[in-house]
């Protein structure tokens, strides 16, 4: 067995520490050959290489909002991407694999059209990959062979800063990414809560794409903030590092709910505690105190983020705890067996070794 994948965007110089290279990363430690070619850069000879390929998230390919380029642009998007859908299937198996739940019936997140398109695509597919039970859930209503893969992560480059971080005020930081518009009334409240708590004792950065309503609405709380600029992959670890403590509130929607513990796993990864909302797949990988804390209301919020601020030992043990727990269950070296398995059924008997 022989497996390409085929992310939904190029990586532009980024290293292969990126996220949409970590499944095939996970099986090559498991044996498999494999290869991770960004859609824009793939050529027929990569798809007749292949025995199964793994289209990841192919129907972004269609909306990202940069692309400011016009319905023309679009159509050749479009045509390319089919193109190598239609060759892939002439191939071998194929797959889909959905990280979100986008594009969906009543998630269509105002492209009907993409919606269509991937609808379509869902039920033509050998397989379908999603991250956690509650989403595949949502895609049994188009495919009948769905899979559960969790999240991991490489740990490369994800290493606690030596000796713990000592500044004032703290930082508590929030990663709004381009999903969790729908977040931010609630991290407002919070925010207030934080800030009526704690005043300047804490400093709160925001890393992604705010609102500038956000950034208005903060600018007028006793408490710091500070916007952090998106960067390249290969810098993530280092810009989440900036975080004494980190936020993941999530409102209570079917989009949510269907959310991995990703945020969860790479901050834990780099020693840092999480205090997150009871949503998705939070609870079930966070083990309230220990591992993180669990929030419902913004005074709950404020009380677990004063306990993290007021005890540099609690801090310190509940960072270690999370880490301990995603090196001992979600890194690729976990993830890579299970892939494996699920592809080896779908795709052919075994695996070859990439050393034959």
């Amino acid at each position: 067995m022989s497996v390409l994948f085929i992310p939904f965007m190029d990586i532009r110089g980024q290293s292969p520490r990126w996220r949409a290279f970590w499944p095939a990363k996970a099986l090559g430690m498991a044996g498999v050959e494999t290869r991770c070619i960004p859609w824009q850069r793939c050529r027929r000879t990569d798809i007749e290489w292949a025995t199964v390929t793994v289209f990841e998230r192919p129907a972004n390919a269609l909306v990202r909002p940069w692309w400011r380029d016009g319905p023309w642009w679009g159509a050749l998007r479009r045509r390319r991407l089919q193109s190598l859908w239609d060759a892939a299937k002439a191939r071998g198996s194929v797959g889909y694999e959905l990280d979100d739940l986008v594009f969906v019936p009543g998630h269509e997140r105002g492209r009907a059209d993409v919606t269509q398109w991937q609808i379509e695509h869902l039920r033509r597919a050998d397989f379908l990959l999603t991250s956690t039970e509650t989403l595949r859930g949502h895609l049994l209503e188009f495919h009948e062979r769905v899979f559960t893969l969790p999240n991991c992560l490489d740990t490369e480059g994800f290493t606690p800063p030596p000796g713990g971080t000592d500044r004032s005020p703290l930082r508590v930081g929030w990663a709004c990414g381009a999903t969790h518009g729908e977040d931010e009334p609630l991290f407002l409240l919070i925010a207030e809560a934080l800030a009526k708590r704690l005043g300047d004792s804490i400093e709160l950065l925001l890393w992604g794409r705010p609102s500038e309503a956000v950034m208005r609405a903060l600018r007028c709380l006793p408490s710091p903030s500070r916007l952090l600029p998106l960067c390249l992959w290969s810098e993530v670890p280092r810009r989440l590092a900036e975080f004494d403590i980190n936020l993941i509130p999530l409102a209570d929607t079917p989009l949510n709910a269907c959310k991995s513990a990703v945020h969860w796993i790479e901050a834990a990864a780099l020693g840092i505690p999480s205090v997150a909302s009871p949503t998705g797949e939070f609870p079930e990988v966070i083990r309230d105190g220990e591992s993180g804390f669990l929030a419902r209301h913004p005074e709950e919020w404020a009380e677990h983020v004063a306990t993290l601020i007021e005890s540099p030992e609690r801090r310190r043990r509940m960072g270690d705890t999370a880490r301990a727990e995603v090196l001992a269950k979600r890194t690729l070296s976990q993830q890579g067996p299970m892939l494996r398995a699920i592809l080896a059924s779908v795709g052919g008997s075994g695996a070859r070794s990439a050393s034959q």
